[in-house]
């Protein structure tokens, strides 16, 4: 039968105190008493029926108490020696070389296949026309009649003017003059009534009367309607143009 245990106050309190000896009855370990060594069953019935009380509050939660100090740190224990490197094994003996395979004998080439045929020769082709030769285009103008000008600007040199056919050409006015005063006498090449001014050539007399010699080039495109010309002027005096000749060659 199971025990059920009692605290001695709330058995006092019931009034049961002078029925039973309660020495007899207490439970010496928990300090309530022990049911199965009761006699009188009646209190053991009443003892059952008691209601339990009501619950106390709660009392108030103690002080934390104050932490502990850390301990100090132990000291370290010695690090052991390091044990002793061993003597490295000795190297093995390196294995004999194998002696090395005979080389197989080489396979017969195999015969040369027949040359195919060879094919038709194509038809030649009928031979393109021929085409023009060509043959340079030149104009060569000469005078040896001594002209004479007192103009201070240029005018035509007579006889050197000629009209090519279009293209460019290359081309040279030359000859030989005097003056009659101190001065400068002045030659050059015209295109379409305008100087090339690259062409420009320049005699210049002092006290003396003596002659003189020039040659004037260029290279000028024309269309086909546009004149060539040499042309020249004395700046004093009079001017006397003896031999002259424009050579005209077409370069493209």
């Amino acid at each position: 039968m199971p025990r059920t245990k009692l605290n001695i106050d709330q058995v006092e309190d019931a009034g049961f105190a002078s029925q039973i000896e309660l020495d007899d009855v207490k439970d010496g370990s928990s300090g309530g008493f022990d049911v199965a060594t009761m006699n009188n069953l009646a209190l053991f019935q009443a003892i059952q029926n008691i209601p339990a009380g009501p619950t106390g509050p709660q009392g108030p939660v103690g002080v934390v108490g104050a932490t502990g100090s850390t301990g100090p740190v132990g000291v370290q224990g010695f690090t052991g020696a390091q044990g002793v490197t061993g003597p490295q094994g000795i190297q093995g003996v390196q294995g004999v070389t194998g002696p090395q395979g005979i080389q197989g004998v080489q396979g017969f080439t195999g015969p040369v296949g027949l040359s195919g045929q060879q094919g038709i020769q194509g038809l030649t082709g009928p031979q393109g026309l021929t085409g023009p030769v060509w043959a340079p285009t030149r104009y060569l103008l000469e005078s040896t009649s001594t002209v004479t000008t007192t103009s201070r600007s240029y005018v035509l040199s007579t006889g050197m003017t000629t009209t090519p056919v279009a293209g460019t050409y290359y081309v040279v006015f030359s000859g030989s003059g005097q003056l009659s005063a101190t001065g400068t006498l002045y030659f050059s090449i015209f295109s379409n009534g305008s100087v090339v001014a690259s062409s420009e050539r320049r005699f210049t007399r002092g006290s003396q009367t003596v002659g003189c010699c020039f040659s004037c080039m260029a290279v000028i495109t024309v269309n086909g309607s546009q004149a060539v010309e040499g042309r020249w002027y004395a700046s004093t005096g009079t001017g006397s143009l003896f031999q002259r000749s424009m050579f005209v060659l077409r370069v493209a």
